[in-house]
């Protein structure tokens, strides 16, 4: 269905619609159509053929009844609560049933603009996290987030490539151990999500025994603190153990590095894998816990000094 209007040249209105959609032809008449979203369809001058009245029907979109158009606004309301409560996931199951109706309307074109305000965004956080994998300081907390992403996202088709592209680079020989660490924590954040704080403790303490002076030891030992855990995992230069319990006190498990028995140094080659480990976690924490990056990397100069990793050690501290 097609609306026609005329508009006065010397009102107002003709003033107001020419802003919007300025003349793109001379000639008379000059014929301008907009879809019932105010998308602009044809703007020339002279006539419009029967064919062309009909492409730009479909291009249009096709009306939707009231009840489907109350859906759809639900669901932009739902979705934009969820997304202000920081809830992608929800956010994005929400809006994605009511994607891509072919619809018109103000109510459809809010709902598009909002799953594209999704997509964009998710996006931009993809190609961040590509990027901070691909680094040194930041591949942990790049691998988790892709995790994460890769949940949240899942329901929504337009990044059907870019999750495929995600899944690529988990497999990706030089990012194994890193996904491997950022999975067992990705589970333990689930386990608090659902309230199933035992089994989150148990994985994050396993996390530090698995990967002791690591940023995953470290991001896994700062959760046990937040729930509240007293369990003490001590690293020795064999086997792992944890001693204490799981309990509400708010003391945090420590991660002790120890020396030989005798007190007698490290070797070279356990020395500077115990320095990058704790810088590392150094480095991660410097925008967490300043205090304790501190200590870290202090541990760092004392340990291996006058090496390049003394040196980024110092650098840091500078920073702190």
């Amino acid at each position: 269905m097609y609306l026609h209007i005329d508009l006065n040249k010397e009102q107002d209105s003709r003033r107001a619609w020419e802003e919007k959609y300025p003349s793109k032809g001379s000639g008379i008449p000059q014929v301008t159509i907009v879809s019932s979203d105010g998308r602009e369809l044809h703007n020339k001058s002279g006539g419009v053929g029967l064919d062309d009245l009909t492409e730009y029907l479909t291009k249009s979109g096709k009306l939707l009844g009231e009840k489907a158009l109350a859906q759809i606004r639900a669901a932009v309301e739902a979705a934009q609560k969820a997304l202000d409560a920081g809830d992608v996931s929800t956010a994005v199951s929400t809006i994605s049933p009511v994607l891509g109706t072919g619809g018109a309307g103000e109510d459809v074109q809010k709902a598009e603009e909002f799953g594209k305000k999704l997509i964009d965004d998710a996006k931009a956080k993809f190609k961040e996290a590509e990027e901070k994998l691909a680094s040194t300081d930041g591949s942990l907390e790049a691998a988790v987030a892709i995790l994460e992403m890769s949940r949240d996202y899942a329901k929504m088709k337009a990044l059907a490539d870019d999750l495929k592209k995600l899944r690529t680079v988990q497999n990706h020989k030089d990012h194994r151990e890193v996904f491997e660490q950022a999975r067992l924590l990705d589970q333990a954040a689930m386990r608090v999500a659902t309230k199933n704080k035992k089994d989150a403790i148990a994985k994050y303490e396993l996390a530090v025994r698995k990967w002791p002076n690591t940023p995953a030891a470290t991001y896994a030992q700062a959760k046990l603190k937040e729930l509240g855990s007293d369990t003490i995992v001590i690293v020795d230069s064999g086997d792992s153990k944890s001693t204490g319990s799981s309990g509400d006190a708010k003391t945090a498990g420590t991660t002790k590095p120890t020396t030989p028995k005798g007190g007698a140094k490290l070797d070279k080659a356990v020395a500077e894998r115990t320095a990058k480990g704790l810088l590392e976690s150094a480095e991660v924490l410097a925008g967490i816990n300043k205090a304790e990056a501190k200590k870290k990397a202090e541990q760092v100069v004392k340990l291996v000094p006058g090496t390049e990793l003394a040196k980024r050690a110092e650098a840091l501290l500078k920073k702190l």
